[in-house]
């Protein structure tokens, strides 16, 4: 069986590609390989991290197509096609995906019901009001509706703020919400997480850079924060 997980948030710069990176971490040390999927062609952040890293086949196309929801389902769906049973496919949605993944989700369940492909999804969550909504949405309709409860999990990207600042935790829906949830921890100060961004391949590269400016302190911190987040995702991808 095929697995693909879906990388979602609706917005912008709440660590959906932090989270991706890290998954497609995890999966590389459990199978060895696998396939990632950039959802933006104009801030290809995971291609760009993993284009050139050894096990990793790595593509980018165009998810949040306004007024072409089905030519981007379709796209994605030669990817899917062309995977063989047993991988990982990692998709890092990009802002505004709701509008493509939401509307389709029905048929991308069934497409990938044919196919027996495993769904996925991380849905990573913002701090502004209109964030909870967009995830009650999903839940209700959308792609998040149509992935099995053990295969869910939302998350509170941390470095945003406190648990208390996500307007999920006080959001009628969270009651109703079944399946699972995690905490993806801030790495502090700033600049560390900046410069981990900033390499290519597997997070963890960033840990024997001599050439980041990065002291053994920060190095040795960012392996720390990863290990969390592997522990945070584990549930979800290697229950």
């Amino acid at each position: 069986m095929k697995t693909v997980i879906f990388s979602h948030g609706d917005k912008g710069g709440v660590g959906k590609s932090t989270i991706a990176a890290v998954m497609v971490d995890m999966i590389l040390e459990r199978q060895g390989t696998c396939r990632v999927v950039d959802g933006d062609i104009k801030t290809s952040d995971i291609y760009n991290r993993y284009q050139n890293t050894d096990g990793v086949d790595a593509s980018s196309l165009q998810l949040n197509y306004a007024g072409a929801a089905t030519v981007a389902l379709n796209n994605l769906s030669e990817v899917l096609d062309s995977c063989k049973d047993g991988e990982f496919i990692v998709v890092n949605c990009p802002a505004g995906a709701g509008d493509t993944l939401d509307e389709l989700a029905g048929l991308l369940s069934e497409a990938c019901e044919l196919d027996e492909t495993r769904m996925m999804a991380t849905y990573a969550l913002g701090t502004k009001e209109e964030c909870a909504g967009a995830l009650a949405e999903s839940l209700g309709s959308g792609l998040m509706s149509h992935i099995l409860t053990d295969n869910r999990m939302v998350l509170y990207p941390l470095m945003q703020g406190e648990k208390s600042s996500f307007p999920w935790e006080t959001d009628p829906a969270k009651a109703k919400y079944e399946g699972k949830s995690g905490d993806i921890p801030a790495l502090t100060p700033q600049f560390v997480m900046q410069a981990m961004e900033k390499t290519e391949g597997p997070l963890a590269n960033a840990v024997g850079r001599d050439d980041l400016g990065l002291t053994r302190f920060a190095r040795v911190s960012i392996k720390h924060w990863l290990s969390e987040c592997k522990s945070a995702l584990s549930p979800l991808l290697f229950p």
